[in-house]
């Protein structure tokens, strides 16, 4: 886990057996005992968009965490990880939950603090009674991290958290999407996977 006034993450070589990763779906279901070079997907924008590295290249290695979540659905657990994100709701009605652990989701920048090796999270909220007008202008200032603050945004750091859903609100996890959910539990694991930049 990055630490305050520390590097982040350690010299190395990419190994012969490098692991390209295209989405953070794919890296979700990806074992923990590998090492990975982001090619695509949010975490891929939030390290930096990396160069490609080849096997015998000089690199940084460094973990990244992950979001453990287990999803109620039929009152039945399902446990799914997460590398980016949680979706919970639409963004232009009701409320409207992002938990975050890239910052960025769909090219939408809309945790401009979150760190993807810190140990916790990135958690936005749209408050219930916010105006569509409001999402429409708070959605397009997202492009570039500039939604926040708003007085019906919240915006709030975490290690785990807890809610209770309708069964009609959608619930998205690295871009895939879960149907008749009503309970999400999350928590972070910190240093869950590695990869090369």
């Amino acid at each position: 886990m990055i630490e305050k006034g520390k590097e982040w993450g350690e010299p190395g070589i990419v190994p012969s057996a490098i692991i390209s990763i295209l989405t953070d779906k794919q890296l979700a279901q990806s074992a923990t005992s590998d090492v990975f070079a982001l090619r695509g997907g949010d975490l891929f924008r939030s390290v930096g968009q990396p160069r490609e590295l080849h096997s015998g290249d000089p690199c940084v290695v460094v973990p990244i965490d992950a979001m453990e979540c287990e999803l109620t659905v039929s009152n039945e657990a399902v446990i799914v990880v997460a590398a980016s994100s949680i979706i919970i709701g639409q963004w232009w009605r009701h409320s409207w939950i992002a938990l975050t652990n890239a910052g960025w989701t769909d090219s939408l920048n809309i945790a401009p603090r979150s760190h993807p090796n810190d140990g916790r999270c990135e958690m936005l909220e749209f408050a219930r009674e916010m105006p569509l007008r409001q999402r429409i202008i708070a959605r397009k200032k997202m492009r570039t991290g500039t939604h926040v603050p708003h007085p019906q945004i919240t915006a709030r750091t975490v290690r785990e958290a807890s809610f209770d859903i309708s069964r009609s609100s959608k619930v998205k996890i690295d871009g895939v999407k879960f149907s008749g959910v009503t309970h999400v539990s999350m928590r972070v694991i910190p240093d869950y996977w590695r990869i090369v930049i």
